[in-house]
């Protein structure tokens, strides 16, 4: 069964993946900035790129800072003759942003995922971590490109990825 996992994985087009996830990160930011899907322009604090193995698609979140202080995520700095500064002390769980499924992208490059049985622990284990590894690349790249400087940040700001464990493993604060 390694083997043939092993073979269904090496198939995979994983550039054709990394690249696909990338542009939705591209798409995502251009239409949050759009004011498109109800976003207002709001200065977000947290960005999520999720891909789920079972269905084959990436979800690109967002989190507002007024949605993660109403959430109790943040700390009050008080500077000396300036304004207030809130800051994020903690990376919420992508399932409870404002915006968890903001951008999401199909990915025909992962097709052949679905004939791994996912419903086993196990072979989940092993797609997530072949995703992991990939979605660390695309983490790294849309961080040196700037892509995200075009978003209304937070002075602190989060990016995570999924991984086998959990939303807290890659998480980066740019």
């Amino acid at each position: 069964m390694a083997d043939r996992t092993t073979q269904i994985l090496k198939g995979i087009d994983w550039a054709r993946y990394e690249e696909e996830v990338y542009l939705a990160v591209e798409d995502a930011v251009r239409h949050y900035n759009a004011g498109a899907k109800g976003s207002n322009l709001e200065t977000l604090s947290q960005l999520s790129i999720r891909t789920s193995p079972q269905n084959r698609v990436t979800s690109i979140g967002f989190e507002t800072l007024s949605h993660a202080v109403s959430r109790g995520a943040f700390v009050i700095h008080r500077p000396e003759d300036a304004e207030p500064e809130v800051e994020l002390v903690t990376y919420l769980n992508p399932s409870d942003f404002q915006f968890r499924e903001y951008h999401c992208v199909a990915h025909p490059a992962l097709l052949a995922l679905g004939q791994l049985q996912l419903a086993k622990p196990t072979q989940e284990q092993v797609a997530l971590r072949a995703i992991e590894t990939h979605l660390l690349s695309v983490r790294d790249r849309v961080v040196l490109s700037g892509v995200l400087g075009a978003l209304p940040r937070s002075k602190s700001f989060w990016l995570g990825i999924n991984s086998p464990q959990d939303w807290y493993d890659h998480v980066v604060r740019i």
